[in-house]
């Protein structure tokens, strides 16, 4: 990657890192570099926000997943609809994310669908 990429991402490595605490130790912020770095994940960094995105395929649809968002609430809000638009542009049938069940309240234009669950074993 880019110089540039690198200072950005590490401007934006503390707001990874505090996601990742949530996470059951699924990545590290290393783990989240290299797959931003290898094409693996889109990283859309606002100034004090971060989304990491992923592609979904699916048998019979292409999904971006949304795995990570960090950082201002309302700058998160203002970059959804560029996230989205591009998911649409790269064929996407749909946007998808995992999250705490406080986004509920904030996504009141998307309806949940189901409950992720989770249980260490």
């Amino acid at each position: 990657m880019t110089s540039d990429f690198d200072a950005v991402f590490a401007e934006r490595a503390h707001l990874i890192e505090r996601v990742l605490k949530r996470n059951h130790g699924t990545h590290l912020v290393s783990d989240i570099y290299d797959g931003i770095a290898s094409g693996q994940y889109q990283f859309w960094p606002g100034q004090k926000s971060v989304i990491v995105t992923e592609f979904i395929f699916y048998p019979r649809k292409k999904s971006l997943n949304i795995f990570l968002v960090a950082g201002n609430l309302k700058e998160i809000l203002l970059m959804k609809p560029f996230v989205e638009d591009w998911a649409k542009q790269q064929g996407c049938d749909f946007v998808q994310a995992t999250a705490r069940g406080g986004w509920a309240r904030v996504m009141k234009d998307v309806p949940t669908d189901g409950v992720f669950y989770m249980k260490g074993l």
